[in-house]
């Protein structure tokens, strides 16, 4: 086997270390729902750790994730969802999810689809800003 580019790894490489830095999370998703990457901010976000997170698919997180007013967000509505059955990207929209210590931990989302060279649809990427101190802030202030 032919020794690979050096300028293609270092190009992978910047990229793996730009994702890691970043200060939302990030997900890839494969085209049937199944998390296939995360950097370390998604993991914190939900609370996961990668192997714990990279063994779901998007619709395991359905009994956890709830709308701004409390209702439940079903999987059909995630933004990942849309993306992945539209191949179009799409609009950002503020989910809590429940995390396995049981805090809800609110995120702003948005999706944009991956795609193929001939045009289909092969996954998506998932943005999460994290807005949950924001959240809690603002209960504080109604309660008072």
């Amino acid at each position: 086997m032919a020794n690979p580019d050096p300028r293609l790894y270092a190009s992978e490489e910047l990229n793996r270390r730009i994702i890691e830095a970043m200060h939302a999370g990030l997900v890839h998703v494969s085209a049937d729902g199944t998390i296939q990457q995360a950097n370390g901010e998604a993991l914190r976000i939900l609370g996961l750790t990668f192997d714990e997170l990279t063994q779901r698919y998007t619709r395991d997180f359905e009994m956890d994730t709830i709308w701004e007013d409390g209702s439940s967000c079903p999987v059909a509505d995630y933004p990942v969802t849309k993306a992945l059955t539209t191949g179009q990207a799409q609009p950002p929209a503020t989910i809590g999810v429940r995390r396995p210590d049981g805090d809800i931990s609110w995120s702003i989302y948005t999706a944009v689809p991956v795609m193929a060279a001939g045009g289909e649809v092969t996954g998506a990427v998932v943005t999460l800003l994290d807005i949950t101190e924001r959240k809690r802030a603002e209960e504080v202030r109604r309660a008072l």
